[in-house]
């Protein structure tokens, strides 16, 4: 038995060239990068919001600071990059600082902002104002769209009246 091979012009040879070259090109680039993107931490993120709660008391009304970081440990990327809890209605946030970059509104119990790469430790700076007095269990941590991936901070927050 004999196989024919088919009868090509110089331009079709030339045309199959390219084809089987680009072919063979993208796919060696992607079989290459496969082992990077694994060990990169490819999947879901875990996270953890590390820092403490003010241990001092809070004044109603006045503005205050809560200093955090954002650790991504393990996975991909955090896509948004969120920070969820139980802040309202105790407080009234003012803004959510993620890497220098203010992140949206709080809405719904949290506040995401960009995307966060795999590995990285960014600073996390919410600005509350305090409403009410009393004292008050908070926790916070980090999520993707209310999906909480990694483990946070908590703790009792006190906050006294203002004085006149």
């Amino acid at each position: 038995m004999t196989v024919r091979r088919p009868r090509l012009t110089g331009s079709q040879w030339v045309l199959l060239g390219v084809v089987v070259f680009v072919v063979a090109a993208v796919g060696g680039d992607v079989l290459s990068s496969l082992p990077s993107s694994l060990a990169s931490g490819a999947g879901a993120p875990r996270a953890q919001l590390n820092g403490r709660l003010p241990g001092r008391p809070l004044v109603v009304g006045r503005t205050a600071t809560l200093d955090l970081a954002l650790d991504l440990t393990a996975g991909g990327a955090m896509s948004p990059a969120c920070v969820a809890g139980n802040l309202t209605p105790v407080f009234r946030v003012v803004r959510v600082t993620v890497l220098d970059t203010r992140s949206g509104a709080w809405r719904s119990g949290e506040s995401c902002g960009g995307i966060l790469e795999a590995r990285a430790v960014v600073p996390v700076v919410i600005t509350v104002v305090p409403r009410f007095p009393g004292r008050y269990a908070i926790h916070l941590v980090p999520a993707v769209r209310h999906r909480r991936v990694g483990s946070g901070t908590s703790g009792l927050v006190t906050i006294v009246a203002g004085g006149g």
